[in-house]
């Protein structure tokens, strides 16, 4: 409501003037929530308003900028005459805006404002939204703009009865706040905080007790600047729950871990207690971890509990821990029984147990009578020595306790069985004998299997000569000795050499009958590995034996690819 001076002397002049010629001005008439702005008041005058109401809460609000310095004060009455008043509020030359609140249950309400001191104008308002004016902060204000001895900026936050809230005045400017709280809009102030001109995070907290309503009001004392302002209750610290731990005594690298964090803390504390009892304390940054170290505990229950505190609201958390004692293990080796006389025969015991007392103790018995006592270490085998026995059989029983309350049995039942010695000479005989048996028996397989193999060779024979009705010419060719020519170029062929005089090829061979081809004789060959010999020869053996005589493959009839002869080719 910054106006130049012309227009304020102009409307002054005008004010002054109805002051002479009227004796008397009839009351200005309100709207609810409407708001009539530039209301010219001298020092020491007064303006009156009404406004018809329902029955109800009110708040009506006189405001003027710094510019005027005007001293407002605000009669509130259910008459014309102000003698039946509700409210007075008069800031005593330290406001410029005066609120005054009241409940209506007249139809008319009559509003008195006048200057304790000063010249200037004012805005007037009556609402029905107590908190007319005020911003809400249930959601933040950022870049809030505030002058230097500008009027002050007035915020509200709805709050739930008996619980803690929270609020925060960010600034990054040198700028000198002054930021208030009350429970009501009349500004009776309950905490006070002063930031002294420097920038930085102002957090302070509120318990809401018996109230619905916080009031929040930040001026600025000096300098002028921009500011963040929120306001939220108050989390009570959030602590991560561990699952309880259970371990075997005399385990070690055990612990408990808990993370605590908290979006608003003030100062900071925790302690640990175990059954009760504080065994640790510090205090903490949102997102530390707090490390319980539980080793060396005996065997047993145990409960640690957490507190912690983010300085408005504390929070807690237990964890259970049990500490057990395993059973232990054993393992026996031994054999079940051993001849009268031989040496090296033991029983022995191995047992394994991670945790185990201060002292350990074993103790063996042979048919109920104790042998043996001692102490023990895990892993470590105890070895019984038991090669004096006599013949017969014997109980031995093992019993360990690992000083916890574990306890361990093993029995094992030995027999001793009479060593009798063999005689000499039947011991060569039986040599003689063992020795005759294997020589003979193997003589019979070696003649089984000769005999298998010369009648299949036998078998194959006859087949094949049963599909002959009589002498092949080649056969009678060998009989008679008649001349052999070489296979390739004809000629004649000493029967005892290896390969032609005259062309230096090898004498071929037939692979069934093993004869020499001479030149001109009908030819086949194996279609697998070429194999040659005489055609009729490799037909047969094939109609026979399935397979080819060279490389014993399986081989049908039409497997055998016939050549032509050399005296055809001429």
């Amino acid at each position: 409501m910054k106006k130049n001076s012309c227009l304020f002397i102009l409307i002054m002049s005008l004010a002054f003037f109805s002051s002479n010629f009227f004796i008397e001005l009839s009351a200005i008439t309100l709207t609810l929530n409407t708001p009539l702005s530039n209301q010219p008041l001298f020092d020491g005058e007064c303006l009156d308003y009404d406004i018809d109401l329902d029955a109800g809460d009110y708040v009506a609000i006189a405001e003027t900028e710094p510019l005027w310095e005007m001293d407002l004060k605000i009669v509130i009455a259910t008459d014309a005459s102000f003698t039946n008043i509700l409210v007075t509020e008069d800031s005593f030359g330290s406001g410029m805006t005066e609120r005054g609140y009241f409940n209506c249950s007249t139809t008319t309400i009559y509003i008195r404002i006048s200057s304790e001191s000063g010249d200037g104008f004012f805005d007037i308002i009556v609402s029905d939204d107590i908190n007319y004016g005020y911003k809400d902060i249930s959601s933040p204000i950022t870049k809030e703009h505030i002058f230097e001895d500008d009027l002050p900026k007035n915020y509200y936050l709805e709050v739930t009865p008996n619980k803690i809230y929270v609020f925060s005045v960010t600034t990054t400017w040198s700028v000198d706040l002054v930021v208030e709280v009350s429970f009501d809009p009349t500004w009776v102030i309950v905490n006070s905080i002063h930031n002294n001109g420097s920038s930085g995070n102002e957090i302070f907290g509120k318990n809401a007790t018996e109230h619905e309503v916080i009031y929040i009001r930040v001026k600025s004392i000096s300098g002028s600047g921009y500011y963040d302002i929120k306001g939220e209750q108050n989390q009570s610290p959030q602590l991560t729950h561990p699952k309880d731990i259970s371990y075997e005594y005399g385990l070690t690298g055990n612990s408990i871990t808990w993370t605590i964090t908290d979006s608003w803390v003030k100062t900071t504390w925790y302690k640990i207690y175990k059954d009760l009892t504080e065994i640790y304390s510090g205090s903490w940054i949102s997102g530390d971890s707090i490390i319980c170290d539980i080793d060396g505990l005996d065997l047993g229950n145990y409960s640690y509990k957490l507190e912690a505190s983010d300085g408005y609201n504390s929070s807690e958390d237990t964890v259970l821990v049990g500490i057990v004692n395993d059973q232990p293990q054993i393992i026996c080796t031994s054999k079940d029984n051993y001849f009268h006389g031989v040496t090296g025969n033991n029983i022995s015991w191995t047992i394994t147990d991670r945790s185990v007392g201060t002292t350990t103790s074993y103790t063996i018995r042979r048919d109920g009578n104790i042998i043996e006592t001692g102490s023990w270490e895990s892993d470590i085998p105890i070895v019984l020595i038991i090669d004096d026995l006599d013949i017969g059989t014997y109980t031995f029983s093992f019993e360990a306790s690992d000083g916890l309350g574990g306890i361990i049995q093993d029995e094992i039942n030995i027999t001793v069985i009479e060593n009798v010695p063999a005689h000499p000479s039947d011991t060569k005989t039986t040599f003689w004998l063992i020795g005759t048996l294997s020589g003979i028996t193997i003589a019979i397989m070696i003649a089984i299997a000769v005999a298998i193999i010369v009648k299949r060779q036998q078998e194959q024979t006859k087949s094949i000569s049963a599909s002959k009705p009589h002498l092949d010419i080649y056969e009678e060719r060998e009989i008679l000795g008649d001349m052999i020519t070489c296979f390739y170029c004809g000629t004649p062929l000493d029967r005892e050499g290896k390969q032609c005089s005259d062309c230096g090829m090898p004498m071929l061979l037939c692979s069934v009958c093993k004869k020499p081809i001479s030149f001109g004789d009908p030819v086949g060959k194996c279609s697998l590995c070429e194999a040659y010999g005489h055609l009729t020869h490799l037909q047969e053996w094939v109609k026979v034996c399935g397979k080819c005589p060279n490389c014993d493959q399986s081989l049908p009839l039409e497997g055998i690819v016939p050549e032509e002869s050399k005296e055809k080719k001429k």
